[in-house]
């Protein structure tokens, strides 16, 4: 019979981890190295679309810009000292490469040692992801001389204090996450919550891989749309592939807004600012109106135009009766079943929340004055996700497979949080 190695599963004491605090720093360098990598093929793309316009160092800074746009920082315009506007494009691809790095960062450093430890590896990772982006975000600008007129430079930087403080909140937060997942929990009640987490989980990230893989049917439904904007596209020349090429980085954002409207919430367009009289225009297909909802989208109009696009309901009905369905496997008996999947339809609720929020997008591009804003409808988006979580979730449990008579339902293995894709 072979004996556990020391330190392993059962054996009662805690592993001698490899990784200390110089290789903790190392896994958070390497996440900011990857995530950056990604940025400066964003501006290096741009260079060559630009037919080599300003140097490439100017490129460079524009990449920087990219990488704290991807923790949700805005970008500030200033023309002779004063403000201009603020621009705000978290491309959530890079958002999510980020996230996926600093979680895989976390378990390493956390796995198989005592808990004091794997946090303060954990602090180490997070210090050497965080530190490089304030280093290269703080002083990054971009300056054009009398752009705004005579003497009247225009002058393009980052947000400082959400340098500061969002890539921190974001590495903190990932890092925790990626820390908690591996360290074993002793409690039933531990086990029972990271199964309700991880069902939770799955259900926002299915219910967004739905909504994506809906736009593409979509897209082959309304071929004559979509050849209109293929030729639009190509009109455009360089510009034309470079917008195309943000739109793929978007995805994500663009499958937040998909999903809000999927549940019966819309995703408006519309202007901000007191020289804009122009009315929020909602996008959606469906709307809150169709579901008796009304004051929930805070008056702004609805394109409800049904049909086919009803079909979008299965996007959150699959995911969160699937979820649902996840969480509660194992579990004996009708109530304790219903908690799993409603516990996990709350957790979708959340993530939905939180990353609707985050998804909105702000540009200067405008057909007038104001600067254009592209976001999900609050709070019919967390209403509705709550909604469609809590009741998918309590359905698809009620198809779980259940724990045989008699067996403890929380012994055998703890389900994996993780993320199953980048």
């Amino acid at each position: 019979m072979n004996r556990p190695a020391p330190g392993a599963a059962g054996s009662g004491a805690p592993e001698r981890s490899a990784v200390g605090a110089g290789g903790s720093i190392l896994r958070g360098v390497a996440a900011f190295v990857g995530v950056a990598m990604l940025a400066q093929l964003i501006g290096l793309a741009e260079f060559a679309a630009s037919g080599g316009a300003y140097r490439w160092w100017t490129w460079i800074k524009v990449g920087v810009l990219y990488l704290v746009s991807f923790f949700g920082v805005s970008v500030r315009v200033d023309v002779g000292g004063s403000g201009l506007f603020q621009m705000r494009l978290p491309l959530m691809a890079g958002t999510v490469a980020a996230g996926w790095l600093l979680f895989r960062a976390g378990r390493a450093v956390a796995a198989g040692v005592a808990r004091r430890r794997a946090w303060r590896n954990g602090a180490y990772v997070v210090a050497g992801c965080v530190v490089p982006v304030w280093a290269v975000g703080l002083p990054a600008r971009l300056r054009f001389p009398d752009l705004g007129g005579p003497s009247m430079d225009a002058t393009v930087r980052a947000v400082g204090w959400q340098v500061v403080a969002f890539p921190l909140a974001f590495a903190v937060t990932t890092v925790l996450v990626g820390a908690w997942s591996v360290r074993p929990n002793r409690s039933s009640v531990g086990v029972d919550l990271r199964q309700i987490l991880a069902g939770g989980w799955r259900m926002c990230l299915l219910a967004l891989l739905l909504a994506s893989a809906g736009l593409l049917v979509l897209a082959a439904v309304r071929s004559d749309r979509t050849a209109q904007y293929a030729g639009w596209l190509g009109s455009q020349g360089r510009g034309g592939a470079l917008l195309f090429g943000h739109q793929v980085l978007a995805t994500p954002n663009q499958s937040f807004f998909v999903l809000a409207a999927s549940m019966g919430g819309t995703t408006n367009v519309g202007e901000t600012g007191a020289a804009s009289a122009t009315t929020p225009v909602s996008m959606s297909e469906i709307g809150p109106i169709a579901f008796g909802i009304p004051g929930l989208n805070r008056g702004y109009p609805v394109r409800a135009l049904g049909g086919f696009f009803f079909l979008f309901l299965l996007v959150p009905a699959v995911a969160t009766v699937w979820g649902g369905r996840y969480s509660a496997r194992g579990q004996a008996g009708m109530g304790r079943r219903v908690l799993f999947g409603a516990g996990a339809g709350l957790v979708f609720g959340g993530l939905v929340t939180v990353g609707s929020a985050f998804a909105a997008v702000e540009s200067p591009i405008s057909l007038t004055q104001g600067p254009l804003i592209l976001r999900t409808a609050m709070p019919s988006t967390a209403l509705l996700a709550l909604a469609w979580g809590i009741a998918g979730g309590a359905i698809g449990s009620l198809f779980a497979p259940q724990a045989p008579e008699g067996a403890d339902p929380v012994v055998g293995a703890e389900p994996p949080l993780r993320p199953t894709s980048a």
